[in-house]
């Protein structure tokens, strides 16, 4: 079954050419700081080159350590293998030692701040904001539930007209029926717009789905928010990374730091221990050496 007009709003084309690297970057304008904002320092590429020298003197020395047992009986064709293996293995884990270590340092000596809530500004949101979960044969009732959760925080911010919530759908014919029903079930109940399209061919996987909304409709947004299936963000929150964008216009990617919650299994509750235990440190080394460059995850104009 196709998206009706009902299912989706009305067309908002925007041209999103694919990202070249054969070539000069873009200019761009970067983004001016403030409080609670860490943008890229004059000396960020000599924290880069501490993190990866120290990353290699850590490899370096466990390698040697493992070279010298090796070498008690001969070395062999396989003990180079193994040495091969266990070098870029072993540096792997010494970066996340050292960007821990980094992290660990800042957060004692409050060169970093630590987790902070996002701010929140009196003045009314302008832009409008599309909320996009792509999902795929996901348990249908538990992402509509968290959906539920999000739009009725939002509403409680006084800004459910400036947000909008997508279901993007890559899931199989056979959940089409489900994921419909849910969808009409939810969005009469909350104050966000709630529109819902499955795509019947999946070009792309879930980044192809992502760009063609954006070609479809994304003209019709000043931001937009990207969550997984399994994502839950508080009201605040959402509402205020966008109004930090607002405010700023130089900024073009704005996140948070991602925690595991609710965890059931013994993995998910290991994992969530170690998110909160490891999370504040990780993310302030990883802040340290990356500023205003790192992997995204969170909210963009």
């Amino acid at each position: 079954m196709q998206a009706t007009s009902a299912m989706m709003p009305g067309g908002s084309p925007i041209e999103m050419p694919p990202q070249r690297f054969d070539g000069p970057p873009p200019p761009w304008t970067a983004p001016e700081s403030g409080p609670g904002m860490v943008v890229s320092s004059d000396d960020m590429l000599a924290r880069r080159i501490i993190l990866v020298l120290m990353t290699g003197l850590l490899a370096t020395a466990a390698s040697s350590a493992v070279q010298e047992s090796l070498l008690a009986d001969g070395l062999s064709l396989w003990d180079g293998a193994l040495l091969a293996l266990f070098f870029p293995l072993f540096a792997w884990i010494a970066f996340g030692f050292m960007n821990a270590a980094i992290g660990f340092v800042l957060l004692m000596t409050g060169g970093h701040p630590g987790f902070v809530p996002t701010p929140r500004q009196s003045e009314p949101l302008e832009g409008r904001t599309a909320i996009l979960m792509p999902v795929h044969n996901e348990d249908i009732a538990a992402v509509f539930e968290r959906i539920a959760w999000m739009a009725r925080a939002i509403a409680a911010g006084g800004v459910a007209d400036r947000f909008d919530i997508f279901i993007l759908s890559d899931s199989g014919e056979a959940a089409e029926a489900s994921e419909v029903a849910a969808w009409q079930a939810l969005a009469p109940t909350i104050d966000c717009a709630l529109y819902y399209r499955r795509r019947t061919v999946n070009v792309g996987r879930k980044p192809g789905n992502v760009a063609e909304w954006i070609r479809r409709f994304g003209g019709g947004y000043r931001y937009m928010l990207m969550l997984d299936a399994d994502s839950l963000m508080g009201g605040n929150t959402i509402i205020g990374m966008a109004q930090v964008l607002e405010r700023r216009p130089a900024v073009a990617l704005l996140q948070t730091v991602p925690a595991v919650i609710n965890g059931v299994t013994f993995f998910q509750r290991w994992m969530q221990f170690a998110s909160r235990l490891y999370g504040p440190i990780s993310t302030a080394g990883l802040v340290w050496w990356s500023g205003s460059e790192a992997t995204f995850w969170g909210i963009t104009r």
